[in-house]
């Protein structure tokens, strides 16, 4: 079962960097690129150092985004994304995609 998540896990994440890495090289190469950088704060569930470790290096792996930084009390975290700007439905989607990303490493690891 263990094996299924994990390979399901990764199946879906290569698919995430794949799509994202076209997203970045489009707009590279695009005249008028729809590129929209911010530094934006979203919201963390408390986590194990390791789960953090790993949230912050899928993050910062992805195209388009840097994990930058994490509060002290790690209820927060600053990412910088290069599309979407500092809107609320920017910051809506982040913290959707990353609380998505913590359910799956909270089933993948202690």
């Amino acid at each position: 079962m263990i094996v299924w998540r994990w390979s399901r896990f990764i199946l879906l994440y290569v698919w995430d960097v794949a799509r994202s890495s076209l997203q970045v090289a489009r707009d590279v190469l695009s005249l008028k690129p729809r590129i929209d950088p911010a530094f934006v704060r979203v919201p963390l569930r408390k986590c194990s150092d390791l789960q953090l470790l790993l949230l912050s290096n899928l993050i910062t792996f992805t195209p388009g985004t840097v994990f930058v930084d994490v509060s002290a009390e790690g209820d927060e975290c600053v990412i910088h994304t290069l599309y979407g700007g500092e809107t609320p439905e920017n910051l809506e989607r982040l913290g959707a995609a990353i609380a998505k990303l913590q359910d799956e490493l909270e089933g993948l690891l202690p």
